[in-house]
């Protein structure tokens, strides 16, 4: 039940906003943090699944570590902390930040050629935060800053697995056969 109802809220979420970019930027948010970790899974990558989860566990607690630092420091009222539709907590933007870690483990971990459409949808969530009056370009700059770091610290370069297969005949004059070999 506490499933059905979190999806439930969710979906709201991603629904209550005015925009299509709103709306992505809600998605961003969710989408690349779980294909990093899809990647994990589909790559077999076990070292790669507890980087991932270290990443985003990281980025979580910095982004509201900042966000509720700079907040005490500099109040609701103070520009810096204020979003441009009048409310607090600008600085960093979670959104942003979140797609930025997914984005950024992905680059790391296994290269650009992966990496390409999670940045899009980065450039996006943090467009459409921007658009949606959510938060102002240097929240969404910091956003992203601090999922790049996030990333950084716990991610290192995958390294394939030699998978191989050779097959060769073998012929004698007592034997007529194949060798199979396979590396893993």
């Amino acid at each position: 039940m506490r499933t059905f109802l979190f999806v439930l809220y969710l979906i709201n979420c991603c629904c209550a906003k005015s925009t299509t970019v709103g709306r992505l930027a809600d998605i961003g948010q969710f989408i690349n943090p779980a294909m990093a970790f899809g990647l994990t899974v589909i790559k077999e990558d076990e070292e790669g699944a507890f980087q991932c989860l270290y990443s985003v566990l990281l980025n979580m607690t910095l982004t509201a570590g900042i966000k509720h630092g700079v907040n005490k420091i500099h109040k609701g009222d103070e520009p810096m902390n204020r979003r441009p539709n009048g409310r607090p907590y600008n600085f960093p933007s979670g959104h942003t930040s979140s797609a930025s870690v997914g984005a950024n483990f992905i680059l790391f971990r296994y290269g650009i050629e992966y990496a390409a459409l999670p940045y899009i949808m980065t450039a996006i969530t943090a467009a459409g935060r921007v658009q949606n009056r959510r938060h102002t370009g240097a929240g969404v700059i910091s956003g992203f800053l601090v999922g790049f770091l996030s990333a950084f610290i716990f991610t290192k370069k995958f390294q394939e697995k030699n998978k191989s297969l050779s097959i060769a005949s073998i012929t004698s004059k007592e034997f007529n056969g194949l060798k199979i070999v396979y590396r893993f």
